[in-house]
């Protein structure tokens, strides 16, 4: 169905002969904004998930990209935390979703992750429209609301994200809408399985989106059916008590059931027990002091909210005016529990909702029905000229589109690739020398999936925190077998400086495992310092020849991690960088007397020579070796080589350098 079918039913297009022109413009605001919105979630859907909290996205990426890969399972792999595999935290629902929507269709995992994102908070107007009828609103509530939640800054942005939110909002909206049947008394059998499906899938999928839902919903219930029975005993002697333990209990039994299950499959994983629901209370419920901050009440509330997304004051001034007004108390109700579903979640989760800003999408949504209840019935009935209404709904919109451009389009424009992205870049060597059976270990990534997912391989994304962190910076292959590792990782750019000392002694312990009987190579991009299995040594039949080669070397000398001195060498050669062709391997030799000694490099991309040569996706033209000094002293001469059909050339640049061999500096 197109936007403005679904707008414009039959029954509201019967309709339209008896409401003012300025009902009309409320009409074509709604489908105004779900257009938009539409748009921007078709047309940026292909942007690989490196925006915005790129961890969380790349991590609901990762789960979908094995599930691809190895087929449904409860104990699900995302695989970045070492292996086993298996560090389950929500139900894979939207995962899985994704999963099969690419297979079918052949669209990319990003594309497909990102329009079912949007498709769920779509889905949404369904069972609003429904509650809207069935609570006796006036049809105006529900194109309001649609205009309002479909020009959201928040969800505009991230209702078409790589991530689970909307299809966690969508099961509780559409709960509330059986919820309703319920309490009206249409407990059919069919309303109370729907409503216990949903409420169970909107806990399973988020639980931090679902549990204050299901809370505030068993509160409404046991509170109508007390008002009936007249007492409190009375209820509790009543059938009703044991509908209200099925219809809350059961929901509350699934979650806790499932958190017990992924807690002990996290457990078997060694960073995994560090991030099970008792680990990690602390992070997800929050303080008292935070409760009390003004982060809470000024950024969160007062910012993220009500200002970039209801009009500041002006959405706070028409719910008081609404909550204050003569309307009739049932009304009045609905704005107010639609407030509480609103703002609950950010006392009962308030660390998640200060540190993370997408969190809000799990609960916004109540409060943009609740605006739309004030000004689509509350005030649509006691002024005579609609068009105010219309003006106040247009000013709400104006102000989403103002923050939306101000906090979020730049964002949703920009094209990730290896030229302005350090994890696209690092991720793109890294698939290129691991082959598909071998994993890496990396550091200074916190424990983001983006390395993993972007190279679609299996790592040890190792984070700060981990207990062991020392052993494995000293023994990478101690989690990970090294017959099966194939990369190592450590990334000095994008952390936090109380870290830098802790990643420089990383790479100075890679510096020497590397070189401690083994023929590993450490080249260098973006900030990143990687380290793969050197390839079989040249064949001692090839002749070397000379000749003139494209390129330079551009960084010759001795540089420090730690206490260890490593010669850093860099550079960029191509056979033809018109013609866009490369050599199939580059070595950096050593000349001390006659014969050279070879080291293997690790080709990069070099933006700058791509756009030297007008070819803005030349691959791998630049070169990075990093070399254990330790055996090293005197005077060198730098050159390079390259294989090119077979030939093993000599390129005529070198340079000269002179090292000390100090060793550990005391």
């Amino acid at each position: 169905m197109k936007p403005h079918e679904f707008f414009l039913s039959m029954n509201t297009i019967y309709k339209l002969k008896n409401i003012s022109a300025s009902e009309i413009l409320i009409v074509l605001l709604a489908i105004f904004c779900f257009s938009y919105s539409l748009y921007v979630a078709i047309n940026y859907a292909t942007q690989i998930p490196l925006d915005l909290h790129s961890f969380r996205q790349t991590q609901t990426a990762l789960t979908a990209y094995w599930l691809v890969k190895n087929g449904f399972s409860f104990a699900y792999e995302t695989p970045v935390a070492g292996p086993p595999w298996s560090i389950p935290f929500e139900f894979p629902l939207y995962q899985y979703i994704v999963a099969l929507a690419s297979q079918i269709t052949k669209y990319s995992l990003n594309a497909t992750g990102r329009v079912v994102s949007f498709l769920f908070l779509a889905l949404c107007l369904i069972p609003a429209r429904s509650i809207t009828k069935n609570l006796n609103l006036s049809q105006w509530v529900f194109y309001i609301f649609a205009a309002l939640l479909f020009s959201s800054p928040l969800y505009l942005y991230w209702g078409r994200t790589f991530m689970i939110e909307t299809a966690a909002v969508f099961f509780s909206i559409a709960a509330i809408k059986y919820f309703i049947d319920i309490v009206q008394a249409k407990n059919t059998l069919k309303n109370s399985f729907l409503f216990l499906g949903f409420i169970s899938l909107s806990i399973l999928q988020k639980a931090t989106t679902g549990l204050p839902v299901l809370a505030l919903l068993s509160f409404a219930y046991v509170l109508l059916n007390i008002k009936d029975a007249e007492s409190l005993k009375a209820f509790l002697l009543s059938k009703k008590i044991m509908l209200a333990l099925v219809y809350f209990g059961i929901p509350l039994l699934i979650g806790i059931a499932w958190t017990l299950y992924t807690d002990q499959i996290k457990s078997l994983n060694d960073l995994g027990i560090e991030l099970t629901s008792s680990a990690l209370t602390t992070w997800n419920w929050g303080s008292m002091s935070q409760r009390l901050s003004t982060s809470l009440y000024s950024e969160v509330i007062g910012k993220r909210l009500f200002e970039r997304n209801l009009s500041g004051a002006l959405g706070i001034a028409i719910l008081m005016i609404a909550l204050f007004s003569h309307a009739k108390k049932s009304v009045k109700s609905i704005i107010a529990i639609s407030i509480l579903m609103g703002l609950l979640p950010l006392f009962l989760f308030t660390n998640l909702h200060i540190v993370h800003t997408y969190y809000q999408t799990g609960n916004l949504i109540f409060i943009i029905y609740a605006v739309s209840v004030a000004i689509g019935h509350i005030l649509m009935s006691y002024f005579e000229k609609k068009i105010i209404l219309f003006i106040l709904a247009a000013i709400m919109v104006a102000s989403n589109y103002f923050w939306f451009s101000k906090d979020y389009l730049a964002i949703i424009k920009t094209e990730f690739n290896k030229a302005n992205s350090r994890d696209y870049a690092v991720s793109e060597i890294l698939k290129r020398e691991i082959p598909e059976e071998k994993y890496f270990v990396a550091f200074g990534n916190r424990w983001s999936s983006s390395f993993a997912y972007l190279a679609e391989r299996k790592s040890f994304t190792v984070p700060e925190s981990f207990k062991q962190y020392e052993k494995i910076s000293l023994n990478p292959e101690y989690f990970i077998k090294e017959t099966q590792l194939g990369g190592i990782v450590v990334c000095l750019t994008g952390v936090a400086p109380n870290l830098l000392d802790t990643l420089i002694q990383n790479l100075d312990s890679l510096i020497q495992w590397s070189s401690n009987n083994r023929h590993w190579k450490i080249g260098q991009t973006h900030g990143c310092f990687l380290a793969f299995p050197e390839a079989v040594a040249l064949n001692p039949s090839l002749k070397l020849s000379s000749t003139k080669c494209e390129g330079s070397i551009d960084v010759a000398g001795e540089s420090q991690a730690g206490k260890r001195n490593y010669l850093n060498i860099a550079g960029w050669t191509t056979i033809s960088g018109k013609q866009g062709i490369l050599s199939e391997k580059v070595y950096v030799t050593l000349t001390k007397n006659s014969e050279p000694v070879f080291f293997e490099t690790v080709q990069v991309n070099r933006p700058d020579v791509n756009t030297h040569f007008g070819r803005p996706n030349l691959d791998y033209s630049g070169f990075s070796r990093i070399i254990n000094t330790n055996s090293l002293a005197g005077e060198y001469v730098v050159g390079v080589a390259r294989l090119n059909q077979g030939f093993l050339e000599q390129c005529q640049f070198q340079k000269k350098v002179s090292l000390n061999n100090k060793g550990f500096n005391e």
